[in-house]
């Protein structure tokens, strides 16, 4: 009170000392940072002569401490201190950084400014490991990636690493995994140095150190991530709830199983002398849990159990995507009885049937996104005639998000340039889903022509040869393991086989082969990668009136980049032989030459296509009506459980 009163005749350095003890100890008093807050903006407006740069970063750090964000003081802050950086030490712009990370503080502007201060002005060399680290958070919470600066901060971090603090590793690992930056160097050095002090790790340290690394999927090191892992099965008696479910998230997305680990968290969630027990878990802790269990295959009934006790009494806690994720792990690990998922979904229905959210909390209230929707029905599918609820909660997936997708495709004109093609694409993310499994997807093939049709021996044997062939050029010998663990291929994991037999009306020449297609590579075919990614046209070359010209088949970003697809490039590769046939004068080009197209193709995919892939072939159909297109693919589990059958390497 004694501070709040009269400002104007404080000392800044008593003021800015008294600022800073409340942030130390957390004590928050509105009037008092009020008054702080107009005095730092008053001061600043005349020019901040009468403030250190300390000061400023002490009272800004502490408006992060403790929560408070005066939007006019702190554009008032940045836009000083981006003046000349070189004015605050090193620690005092870490300071002022974190304290606007706290308050979830983005300006572009100062954010870009102080990148380029960092890594092309050579500030990153002048900074200590504390703020190194710091720096890397404070970009985490804010969402900002600047590749060179994470670089810059990365490789200074280096040397430095045989004195980190042991949250210090595991802070700047988690931190550039929040930004999806793979910094390879830094990883491979952490490789080296963090298991000497992995004993004084929390375990805290230990869970987002391996939360980081899942969050860049690294896959360098699988012995030292199992080597962390195990040290945690060690320790799990430390261990909080996040402790325990980051972990096996973490595991999950490397597709690195650790039985050893996952047995253990099992055995001491169920015992009674757990330190947290899975009634204590956040619904969030408890989704993630129980997803990674199935992701890894690995089942232990009493956790299970438990899950599903702890489910059904605190429902309403969990917003739909946990819920999702809770059904779909029993419903493909064959747990849970049918009562209990009528249960559920009876209580979820009503939350689901709403059009707007009633809720902008942690509850089932909160808005249904189509994944909310999707990932329950295709896990309970099988047993959808012993559900009630089912109808409902498809009814409402069919209203919201199937029917009018599957309008959407059949309005496709691209011949016609309609839609545009970034509307397209702008129009089709918009539904913000990436697949809708194997029954729905065949209900959308089917309303824009292309039939589903079951691989022919032949195709199955192929791919099959592909896939685990004794060559050194099997998808086995590339990738190891992980091909046949993962319940979630990753693209370059997922390859096709195409037979085809092309016509064109007024000749008699047949194009005609059959070929295994795998995904395309970043680094190689840059021309079609780039066209399949974006388009201004959906001809090349667009100014075309004439003469030659190639129908552009474009992908859609739904959650990430969809380009390099196996499916998009396959039916890339059939335009390309047509206009192969024109250049080598096998077939002539005509008016309307891709309208005469026709002939059968047969595509075969062990994964059920995403919805990117379904526009795609929703396109050939427009531009080749006469050209019969089937599609077989099979649920990637079931095309892995084949695999583990013939390798005799599955997890059972």
């Amino acid at each position: 009170r004694r501070f709040t009163k009269d400002l104007a005749d404080i000392d800044a350095l008593a003021l800015t000392s008294a600022v800073y003890a409340c942030g130390l100890i957390l004590y928050f008093d509105r009037p008092f940072c009020e008054a702080v807050s107009g005095f730092l903006y008053n001061a600043l407006q005349a020019g901040g002569r009468t403030l250190e740069p300390q000061q400023i970063s002490n009272i800004v750090y502490t408006f992060g401490k403790l929560g408070f964000c005066p939007e006019p003081t702190l554009n008032v802050v940045v836009k000083h201190v981006t003046a000349d950086f070189w004015r605050f030490k090193a620690q005092e712009v870490d300071n002022l950084t974190y304290g606007l990370a706290l308050l979830k503080f983005r300006n572009e502007a100062y954010l870009g400014r102080l990148s380029h201060h960092l890594s092309e002005e050579g500030r990153v060399e002048k900074l200590d490991a504390q703020s190194l680290v710091s720096l890397a958070y404070s970009f985490a919470l804010l969402g900002y990636t600047h590749h060179p600066t994470l670089r810059a901060l990365g490789d200074r971090s280096i040397p430095k690493l045989p004195h980190f603090k042991p949250e210090e590793f595991s802070i700047l690992v988690y931190s550039l995994g929040v930004l999806n930056y793979r910094h390879h160097d830094l990883l491979a050095a952490i490789v080296l140095h963090a298991p000497s002090v992995l004993p004084r790790f929390s375990t805290q340290n230990i869970s987002n150190l391996l939360h980081g690394l899942g969050l860049v999927g690294f896959d360098r090191d699988d012995a030292f991530v199992m080597h962390v892992a195990s040290h945690l099965a060690t320790r799990l008696q430390e261990c909080t709830a996040q402790d325990i479910a980051n972990p096996v998230t973490a595991l999950m997305r490397m597709v690195i199983p650790h039985d050893g680990l996952m047995h253990a968290i099992a055995a001491h969630l169920t015992s009674p002398l757990a330190k947290v027990p899975v009634s204590e878990f956040t619904p969030q802790e408890i989704a993630n849990t129980v997803y990674g269990f199935d992701a890894l295959q690995v089942f232990h009934a009493p956790l299970f159990e438990r899950v599903a006790e702890a489910t059904r009494r605190r429902l309403e806690e969990f917003i739909p995507q946990e819920v999702a994720n809770v059904i779909w792990a029993f419903a493909k690990q064959s747990f849970g009885s049918v009562a209990w998922f009528e249960e559920v979904l009876a209580r979820c229905v009503p939350h689901a049937e709403r059009v707007v959210g009633v809720s902008n909390g942690h509850t089932l209230s909160v808005l249904w996104c189509a994944e909310d929707l999707e990932k329950p029905l295709a896990a309970l599918r099988p047993m959808r005639e012993q559900l009630p609820s089912y109808g409902r909660l498809e009814g409402v997936f069919r209203k919201r998000f199937l029917t009018p997708i599957s309008l959407f495709l059949q309005s496709l004109e691209p011949q016609r340039g309609f839609p545009q093609p970034a509307q397209y694409q702008k129009d089709f993310a918009a539904w913000d889903l990436y697949q809708v499994g194997p029954s729905f997807t065949e209900e959308l093939l089917d309303a824009v022509g292309v039939q589903r049709a079951a691989p022919s021996p032949g195709a199955e044997t192929a791919l099959r040869e592909h896939y685990i062939g004794s060559g050194e050029d099997s998808l086995l010998s590339r990738y190891g393991d992980k091909l046949l663990i993962s319940v979630l291929p990753a693209a370059r994991w997922l390859s096709s086989w195409v037979s085809y037999r092309l016509s064109l009306v007024g000749s008699t020449q047949v194009l005609q082969g059959m070929l295994v297609v795998e995904p395309a590579h970043p680094k190689e075919d840059d021309e079609a990668n780039q066209r399949r990614l974006k388009a201004e046209s959906w001809r090349e070359p667009g100014d075309v009136v004439q003469g030659p010209f190639r129908p552009v088949l474009l992908s859609t970003f739904l959650g990430n980049w969809r380009h390099r697809h196996t499916e998009l490039v396959a039916l890339d590769m059939l335009v390309e032989l047509a206009l192969g046939a024109v250049k080598d004068g096998s077939w002539s080009w005509t008016d309307g030459f891709w309208g005469h197209l026709s002939g059968e193709v047969e595509l075969f995919v062990p994964h059920t296509p995403c919805l990117s892939c379904v526009g795609a072939f929703a396109q050939l159909r427009c531009w080749a009506p006469h050209l019969t297109l089937r599609v077989a693919y099979y649920d990637w589990r079931d095309w892995r459980s084949q695999l583990w059958q013939a390798t005799g390497r599955g997890r059972g």
